[in-house]
């Protein structure tokens, strides 16, 4: 009987090893490693969600710009969008933008007239909204222009009138094209109180008096827009006797308002102006919320990639020294860390960011970089150490190879595949501090984007229900930092031999 089970026992352990992918000749631990993350389909998700973002960061510039990215204009083609990226927001170091931003001809015309925009130095730069205007003209018509505008027509720093918008908000502006006031702007949304809006203007133009009138947001009617009337406040009839609505005098019946439409007030002219929605709102001084989240994935991905590209290669040479050589250069790095580790990260950052006279991307990427190399010098600390014992490093060292290349060519590549677990979960730590400490001030200097900052502006104004400066950032901080946990645990599991399947 147990005569029979021997060769039962011995089929089955050989069609276990004869399924066993790891054992497959020829076959290197990293394929094995991509062929298990492959399988992990929430991994793939993570990974494919981060190239997406990392494309989004790449193309920003001309995802989110209120210049066009293609023009021909007087029989010339230029691409002033492609510039903003030598902006300060794309950080690139040793003032190597600012040197490439004087080279107009590829991206702008050299202009000489009223179009120019005048910048510091005594530099001018051309004013596309002009050009675009003239583009449309009949002149730029008769010429033949064109010109291919951005998917989201708004900069990152572009600062508009609607201040405080919500997304999709029906708002109404009413112009002042006469007077003490001329240009200042009434903006109306549909929560908006008549009397708080006009005393700002009475403020400039005494002569300016809208108590009369009153300009409501007409809840829409069935299969129709809503719509913004015009009708005679029945408190006083008489301050609007003269007050006329495209010529017809306003009465207590609502009159609707549309675009371009004069509404003639006490001998003052307001033009009635609808601007463009937004899809995410707009922040305190009408910058859309949109276009600076598409320009945060910038700050977020540079500050996390080139951080912890810092604190790797830092702990990857420190670790390796004190795994290598061991007895006293062990015990001075290992020191070394616990002196390092006993320090609070978040408060040490700080202060090394506050030491600095002015805000800074850079600065926060080296405060990042000098603070957590540690966990990376500890991790390869112990894979050298187990390492060491291997017979491959002993067949080098009998070669006489140098401790450089036994380090860096032997030893290494079969050390650091832990590394790139603790980067992935290093990257999400990165920006969650970056957004932290944009949030408490510390970060990048407005007008840069970042998603910390556009946090920051929902708290100071939380008590006026602008819940889209709260969410949209807190949302996109979260998908990220998700995505990056994800991938971490993906590559986890695919490097741990014991989890293979």
């Amino acid at each position: 009987m147990s005569d029979q089970k021997k060769p039962n026992e011995s089929a089955r352990v050989a069609a276990l090893i004869e399924a066993e992918p790891a054992l497959d000749k020829g076959v290197s631990a990293w394929a094995v490693a991509w062929r298990q993350l492959k399988r992990d389909r929430v991994a793939m998700i993570a990974a494919t969600s981060l190239v997406l973002l990392g494309l989004l960061s790449v193309l920003s510039p001309l995802l989110a710009n209120d210049k066009p990215l293609w023009a021909s204009y007087k029989g010339r083609w230029f691409f002033p969008a492609f510039k903003d990226y030598l902006d300060e927001n794309i950080p690139i170091p040793f003032d190597i933008p600012a040197a490439l931003r004087r080279s107009s001809g590829f991206f702008s015309p050299a202009y000489a007239n009223a179009q120019e925009i005048p910048r510091p130095g005594g530099r001018t730069l051309p004013d596309w909204t002009a050009i675009k205007r003239e583009i449309d003209g009949p002149e730029g018509k008769a010429r033949g222009d064109w010109y291919l505008g951005a998917p989201i027509p708004y900069y990152y720093k572009q600062t508009s009138s609607a201040i405080k918008q919500l997304p999709f908000a029906d708002v109404v502006h009413l112009l002042v094209v006469d007077g003490p006031g001329e240009g200042r702007v009434l903006q109306l949304v549909p929560k908006s109180v008549w009397s708080d809006e006009w005393t700002r203007l009475r403020s400039v133009d005494g002569a300016l008096d809208l108590s009369g009138i009153t300009v409501v947001h007409a809840p829409p009617a069935e299969g129709k827009e809503p719509r913004w009337v015009v009708r005679r406040a029945s408190e006083a009839p008489d301050a609007t006797a003269s007050a006329t609505v495209r010529g017809e005098p306003v009465g207590e019946t609502p009159v609707a308002l549309r675009p371009g439409d004069e509404l003639v007030v006490g001998g003052r002219t307001l033009r009635v102006e609808v601007p463009p929605k937004h899809i995410m709102g707009t922040d305190d001084v009408g910058r859309d919320v949109f276009s600076r989240l598409i320009h945060g994935t910038v700050i977020a991905g540079s500050v996390g990639i080139v951080s912890v590209g810092i604190y790797v290669t830092i702990g990857i040479i420190i670790g390796a020294l004190a795994g290598f050589f061991r007895g006293w250069v062990d015990i001075a790095i290992s020191r070394l860390i616990e002196i390092v580790i006993c320090f609070p990260t978040f408060f040490l950052i700080i202060t090394i960011v506050a030491l600095w006279e002015k805000p800074s991307i850079y600065n926060i990427m080296i405060a990042l970089g000098l603070i957590n190399w540690t966990g990376v010098a500890r991790l390869i600390r112990g894979e050298f150490l187990k390492c060491m014992s291997e017979d491959y490093v002993a067949a080098a060292r009998s070669l006489g190879l140098s401790n450089t290349r036994i380090i860096f060519r032997h030893i290494l590549p079969n050390a650091i595949a832990p590394v790139f677990v603790s980067a992935s979960f290093g990257v999400a730590g990165a920006i969650l501090v970056e957004s932290s400490l944009s949030f408490l001030g510390f970060g990048v200097a407005p007008p840069t984007a970042s998603w910390g900052e556009i946090l920051r502006q929902g708290r100071n104004y939380i008590n006026e229900n602008l819940y889209h400066l709260v969410w949209f950032p807190g949302v996109c901080i979260f998908f990220t930092v998700t995505m990056f946990n994800l991938l971490g645990e993906g590559l986890r599991d695919a490097l741990d031999p014991r989890l293979r399947q």
